[in-house]
């Protein structure tokens, strides 16, 4: 179940165009650094991990990136990296 102050953060987010704009942002690090994680991303942008996962699955979901192998991220675990198709 979603939470509401989710629901009401992405209903912000979609009216003031920063939805868009963070997608665009994420996609952009990804293009710059192939084979990134989701942290990184979070990390080098300032953007939350939430959003980040968030811009990433709609990346995914629309075939405009992919995972392209795992890495070992700064926390000692396996992670998925992310490239452009």
């Amino acid at each position: 179940m979603i939470k509401d102050t989710s629901l009401e953060a992405y209903s912000v987010l979609t009216k003031s165009g920063a939805k868009k704009s963070q997608t665009e942002r994420v996609f952009d690090f990804i293009v710059n650094n192939p084979n990134c994680s989701r942290a990184e991303i979070s990390k080098y942008l300032n953007i939350t991990i939430n959003a980040v996962c968030g811009r990433c699955n709609e990346l995914l979901k629309n075939n405009s990136v992919h995972v392209s192998g795992k890495k070992i991220g700064s926390n000692g675990i396996k992670v998925e990296t992310l490239s452009i198709l």
